[in-house]
């Protein structure tokens, strides 16, 4: 296991990203404050993580959500102890619920946010004309970005609560509609319906919960020809190479066309990103 904060003071992660990290990994505020403050150096890194322990209650609230929603990374869990634990996660934070990283803070992950809808835009993977499925909407967080760049957009979640927080969120969009998923399949969606499926931290869910396979097959099957799906985490805790044999297997069995492999394109964030994209030739409807 990597050490957060030795990769922060070493320049490889943000201190946001790095807290994260640790606290996912199970260590406590208190453990935490102290091997930062033993770790102190002049860095502007080391200021940095020094600024977020000051921050009163602050690891302790992130701490609190850990455990009070179960959160594990790394256990076998189906959807329906998915949904569970993000329906317990959104009642402490919406914002941590979704983005750890955020520490709870709204202006953090809306900076995170509108990097990756910027991002989407100048790859042209997100444009106008296009039908959206935010495939693990969580709290709604891209949906009103998406709803603003796209023709249509369906946010589907397991997590009742989720839904329910999101539904509130992103009121007044009349080109939204938002769904509570069984997920198992993408059955509330018919072939060939969508243009670009976004899976923003939602995929290491489903590998973690053994239905990753059954819904790559349904991607297929709801995207239209020349449609893309776009997964940012593809899985937790595995190699880089891993991650890309495991889309590389999708591409050759449900024939998408690898258009990007596990790079991290983000500032704000240091997810893998993986474009998949379903050939012309292919048609379902």
């Amino acid at each position: 296991m990597s050490d957060a904060i030795a990769a922060c003071l070493a320049g490889a992660l943000s201190a946001d990203l790095a807290i994260a990290r640790c606290l996912l990994q199970g260590e406590s505020a208190a453990t935490l404050r102290a091997r930062i403050a033993q770790a102190r150096t002049d860095s502007a890194a080391w200021h940095a993580l020094d600024r977020l322990c000051a921050e009163a209650g602050l690891l302790e609230r992130l701490q609190h959500m850990i455990a009070a929603a179960s959160v594990d990374h790394a256990g076998p869990r189906d959807p329906a102890a998915v949904a569970a634990m993000f329906d317990r996660a959104v009642a402490v934070s919406p914002e941590a619920s979704v983005a750890l990283y955020s520490l709870g803070d709204p202006d953090r992950l809306a900076t995170a946010t509108q990097e990756v809808i910027a991002w989407l835009r100048s790859a042209r993977w997100l444009r106008p004309d296009m039908d959206v499925l935010d495939l693990g909407c969580g709290i709604g967080r891209l949906i009103a970005e998406l709803a603003s760049q796209a023709r249509s957009v369906t946010g589907l979640d397991v997590s009742a609560r989720m839904i329910a927080e999101a539904t509130r969120r992103c009121a007044g969009w009349t080109n939204v509609r938002l769904l509570v998923g069984s997920g198992h399949d993408l059955a509330e969606l018919a072939n060939a319906s969508q243009d670009l499926v976004l899976a923003v931290d939602s995929v290491p869910y489903l590998v973690q919960a053994g239905v990753a396979d059954l819904h790559a097959a349904e991607i297929a099957r709801v995207l239209r020809p020349n449609g893309v799906w776009v997964i940012l985490n593809l899985a937790y805790g595995w190699p880089r190479e891993a991650e890309i044999a495991t889309a590389t297997a999708w591409c050759e069995r449900f024939h998408f066309v690898p258009r990007l492999l596990g790079d991290a394109p983000f500032r704000h964030w240091d997810a893998s990103g993986f474009v998949l994209q379903k050939p012309d030739w292919m048609d379902f409807s």
